[in-house]
């Protein structure tokens, strides 16, 4: 499966045979996104990568969640997850991360786009949300320039190796979705 981004990148389904040059992306970012990711002390090796490649294989056969890495010019630089697919109320998350070299180049911007048009149009998805640490502002400007509506703060909801962090909540609909892609970003 790939879901193409632009000429420069696209989105695969996660597979074993890229867990060594994925796993080098995180090595060398460890400690940039440690600050705002939980579950860096578990992927140490190829070994533990394959572990979480094996369960997002059964999400995705299950229709419960797609987890691709993100390329760009032929290199892995991240990944995307639609995650927490739930089927019955027709919604889910995304969550996503890149390597510190390639933020700022809105790689993370035009993966989430293709997301959701994979969400809304392939799945048939009502509702997306995408939470974030309050005080990560770079991840929380996807959202806000895609067009979603921030919804609230979610209080000490997820724990980072010593401290816990609040989490602001954004959502968009499919219909909203639709609207929004009619109006250039600037009109958002």
């Amino acid at each position: 499966m790939k879901l193409i981004i632009d000429k420069d990148s696209y989105l695969t389904l996660v597979d074993f045979k890229e867990a060594p040059e994925v796993l080098s992306l995180i090595e060398r970012n460890r400690r940039y996104l440690r600050k705002w990711l939980g579950w860096l002390d578990m992927t140490q090796s190829v070994t533990d990568l394959s572990r979480f490649i094996e369960t997002c294989k059964k999400e995705f056969e299950a229709k419960k969640g797609l987890s691709t890495f993100i390329w760009h010019k032929g290199e892995a630089v991240g990944i995307m997850h639609l995650k927490a697919v739930n089927p019955t109320n027709k919604k889910a998350e995304i969550g996503y991360w890149v390597g510190e070299e390639h933020r700022g180049q809105g790689i993370a911007k035009k993966a989430c786009k293709a997301m959701l048009h994979f969400a809304f149009n392939e799945w048939d998805l009502n509702r997306v949300e995408i939470r974030c640490a309050t005080k990560n502002k770079a991840s929380q400007a996807i959202p806000i320039y895609l067009g979603f509506q921030q919804e609230g703060i979610l209080r000490e909801n997820e724990w980072l190796y010593d401290h816990f962090v609040d989490h602001v909540v954004f959502s968009i609909l499919k219909k909203d979705w639709i609207k929004g892609l009619q109006k250039e970003p600037s009109q958002r």
